[in-house]
């Protein structure tokens, strides 16, 4: 049986939820329709956990009811066409459930791994239609491959900026201008770098050959707000400034808002999920949301990755000052739900921080593999923990919170800086912040930047949001002097800038 899970990661707001289809309208267009879609797409989800939750109890009549039920309400929606599937193979209806499969496939359906392995579908696997299917799932994946093309070329524009990724199998569309897609590219090659150092099993040329594309959509500011109101409702306008992207494993698209902590975390999901579909073992959330979590904030050489502490870190700080902070067994006995609703920013804190602890200790990659080995007996990681870090609970505990007790402050607000720039400036539009201002007459000339420049990096690391460029800069003093990489409308530029001392 299938057990859809979608995961979306958006910035310091987390939801639930498959992602709407896209299209190029505007948010005020057709409010009633979107309003009535959205609606349709929940009743759609809801129809499918009572479907699940039958079929779990094995009352198979009442969950090919609710299963039809969804289907018929929700036709586009492979979810539905391969539970029954599911259902009528376990019926030994052989024609009806590859019927079922055929309409999964139509409507968007590309995991082989799970056809091959679903338990449900055990009887099938003998069918000569589902063996030739298996056979020529390379040719099923060219097909998928070119209709999310399409799909992106639509939405995103016929100027957008492409990149295809060959050895990652990724599909690059972006409304960002050359110089920017290229440094994006470079941020998901060294995300793919340090995965591949946690996971060495990813490139497993076997499995490697039947991972579905994933097409990477970085839409300019209109065209995502559209897809965040069709994604989570009109309430997202409200919310705008606090969603920054997601991924949806059912379709392998990821959109991003920004080139940089929201790209990080939702590429390294992509990477994590084909992990899981190869071993067939799903990584609890504070696994996945810890792990990708993890290359928000860091320094790049070239293509290597190495994440440092940040805002989030500061979280667990504060916790262990006020004898606060959880130990291990707490986090990982989160449920989905509790650790995506209930204080999700603690959650994704601890989650990150226990992993920068352990990666540290130069360990991540040693527990990631014995975790791996044994996630069926193991599926929280706690013992494979306790074995690579040679400590019990206690003491694994006690290590930890000296840890970070000794953790530097981050810096996260301009309040908190020893210097300043010179210039005021507020989000921008995904690859930078955005010159809004300056102190004075003296910095206007002499930082060499203007009103609406976009500050793209600091010394050649990427400062893609503000928090990114406070952190920076966090790590400077008076006095000293940078290099301020920026974007002039479509040009690309340098300055040096002498850091003033913060009044």
């Amino acid at each position: 049986m299938m057990n859809r899970v979608v995961l979306i990661a958006v910035g310091v707001v987390l939801a639930g939820g498959a992602v709407a289809q896209i299209e190029d309208t505007t948010p005020n267009t057709g409010l009633e329709s979107l309003i009535e879609h959205i609606q349709k797409r929940n009743t759609s989800l809801d129809l499918q956990a009572e479907g699940v939750k039958a079929f779990e109890a094995g009352d198979m009549v009442e969950a090919e009811r609710l299963f039809t039920e969804q289907a018929l309400l929700d036709p586009t929606n492979f979810t539905a066409h391969y539970n029954l599937a599911c259902v009528r193979a376990l019926a030994g209806d052989a024609d009806e459930s590859w019927a079922h499969i055929t309409d999964a496939l139509q409507n968007g359906f590309i995991d082989v791994f799970q056809l091959q392995r679903d338990p449900s579908l055990a009887s099938m696997q003998d069918d000569r239609r589902v063996q030739a299917l298996v056979s020529n799932f390379d040719r099923m994946i060219e097909a998928h491959r070119t209709a999310s093309v399409g799909a992106a070329e639509r939405w995103i524009g016929k100027r957008a900026e492409r990149r295809t990724l060959e050895p990652l199998r990724i599909e690059v569309f972006s409304n960002h201008d050359e110089v920017s897609t290229d440094q994006a590219v470079v941020e998901l090659e060294a995300v793919a770098e340090f995965a591949r150092r946690l996971i060495p099993d990813l490139n497993n040329t076997d499995d490697a050959a039947l991972d579905p594309w994933v097409v990477v959509t970085l839409p300019d500011q209109q065209r995502f707000m559209n897809w965040s109101v069709q994604t989570f409702g009109p309430a997202a306008r409200g919310s705008f400034s606090q969603i920054g992207g997601a991924y949806d494993h059912d379709a392998r698209r990821l959109v991003a808002r920004d080139l940089g902590a929201t790209l990080r975390h939702e590429f390294f999901h992509v990477l994590l999920w084909r992990d899981m579909s190869h071993r067939g073992v799903p990584a609890p959330i504070w696994i996945q949301e810890g792990l990708a979590s993890l290359v928000e904030d860091g320094t790049t050489s070239g293509r290597r990755f190495t994440p440092v502490p940040s805002w989030r870190t500061n979280i667990a700080k504060r916790l262990e000052k006020n004898g606060r902070l959880p130990r291990i067994e707490e986090l990982t006995s989160l449920t989905h739900e509790r650790f995506s609703m209930n204080r999700p920013l603690r959650q994704y804190a601890l989650a990150r921080t226990f992993f920068l602890y352990v990666y540290e200790q130069g360990k991540l990659a040693a527990w990631y593999a014995a975790y791996a080995a044994d996630a069926e007996h193991d599926p929280h990681g706690l013992k494979a923990l306790e074995k690579v870090l040679g400590m019990n609970a206690d003491d694994m505990h006690d290590a930890y919170r000296s840890w970070v007790r000794d953790l530097p402050m981050v810096a996260e607000s301009a309040d908190d800086l020893d210097v300043q720039l010179g210039v005021d400036v507020s989000n921008g539009d995904g690859d930078g912040p955005v010159v809004v201002g300056f102190a004075d007459t003296k910095a206007r000339r002499d930082t060499g930047l203007r009103v609406r420049d976009v500050i793209t990096s600091v010394n050649g690391k990427p400062t893609r949001d503000l928090q990114e460029l406070i952190r920076l800069l966090g790590g400077t003093h008076p006095g000293q002097n940078i290099t301020v990489e920026f974007r002039r409308g479509r040009l690309h530029k340098s300055t040096k800038v002498t850091l003033r001392e913060r009044d």
